[in-house]
């Protein structure tokens, strides 16, 4: 009975560290595409600002 608990609590214990660890993993994955695809933007409207330069 008293292995079947700490079995529980440590189950818990992991599956909340893999949780957190996965979140952390989707946040730092999504940040990055939100800022690659912000540069893209930010180059590509340079790249549509050029030739209204040259004009």
């Amino acid at each position: 009975m008293f292995t079947n608990i700490l079995i529980g609590l440590f189950g818990l214990l992991i599956v909340n560290y893999l949780v957190i660890i996965a979140r952390q993993r989707i946040v730092k994955i999504v940040i990055g595409i939100l800022g690659n695809c912000f540069f893209g933007l930010s180059l590509f409207s340079d790249y549509i600002a050029l030739p209204s330069y040259m004009i």
